[in-house]
């Protein structure tokens, strides 16, 4: 993966194919990964939703190649491998914090209040990812060195309409913003939507960079970042009495994942991400 500017379809799709070949194992895990996501889909979905989701995360690809303008500056990495490091403890504290919140405390009736309290303190601080802004920011690093800079942002309406059209075209019955809108209202609807795209998009950039370059591959970079991505969703999908349900939302989520990365990639800035991101959380998918 490089960040040359736009190419003809035919061209970037035969240079895709060259670095599949030059990386068969990034190559192998990204198709592994989406043939997951579609046995997940055809168990628990239709053919059409199936066909639908992937198809339209596949156009993503072409759609942000298109609508990406020259490439930005490169983002800064000071000390890769000390970041990452930081970045994997953080991320498993928060999973461990969130798996606690979420699948422990309410079935555990005798557990102090302090107990509680550190435990929620924890998946707040780790999750958001409070510790890891105010790490950075002691590491001397600006908000635009970690992304947070104006750059592809044609990129944002172009894949807003096309999920919008892929969320039609799959037939999908109402939309999440008119639920979160019912449950917590407009408020909650802001909060929910800026809060989920700013943190974990942010979190996205930092561990794609930094791996990247620890690697010295933005390709295996991508494919990690979006595997974390998703894993650390599971205390979301979590159901005490279902557990199975979040590994199938791990599966299901892994191709959204990687198209926000390679958005990510592409832009190199966080905010287009952050807002696609954000309005599939408001429900203008309909995925």
């Amino acid at each position: 993966m490089t960040h040359d500017a736009p190419m003809a379809s035919p061209a970037r799709a035969l240079r895709a194919l060259g670095a599949a070949r030059r990386a068969p194992a990034g190559a192998t895990l990204v198709a592994v990964g989406v043939a997951a996501a579609a046995a997940v889909g055809l168990h628990f979905g239709t053919p059409r939703h199936v066909a639908v989701y992937l198809g339209t995360m596949a156009l993503g690809v072409v759609v942000t190649d298109a609508a990406a303008a020259a490439p930005a500056a490169p983002l800064p990495v000071r000390r890769p491998a000390r970041e990452t490091t930081l970045l994997l403890a953080f991320a498993a504290l928060g999973l461990l914090c969130g798996l606690l919140r979420t699948a422990w405390l309410p079935q555990a009736a005798d557990v102090p209040g302090l107990v509680r309290l550190a435990i929620q303190l924890g998946a707040l601080v780790f999750l958001l990812p409070i510790a890891t802004a105010v790490a950075f920011a002691l590491w001397r690093y600006t908000p635009r060195d970690v992304g947070f800079r104006a750059h592809g942002l044609l990129v944002v309406p172009a894949l807003v309409a096309l999920f919008a059209a892929g969320g039609a075209a799959a037939g999908a019955g109402g939309w999440l913003w008119s639920r979160v809108l019912a449950e917590a209202g407009l408020g909650g609807l802001v909060v929910q939507g800026l809060l989920a795209g700013s943190t974990e998009e942010y979190f996205r950039l930092l561990v794609q960079t930094r791996l990247g370059a620890l690697w010295r591959s933005p390709a295996l970079g991508w494919l990690a970042a979006s595997l974390l991505w998703s894993v650390l969703h599971v205390p979301v999908h979590w159901k005490p009495d279902r557990p199975w349900v979040a590994v199938v939302g791990v599966f299901w989520s892994l191709p959204y994942g990687l198209l926000l990365g390679y958005v990510t990639h592409r832009t190199r800035s966080v905010v287009p991400a952050l807002l696609v991101h954000t309005t599939n959380l408001w429900g203008l998918t309909g995925l």
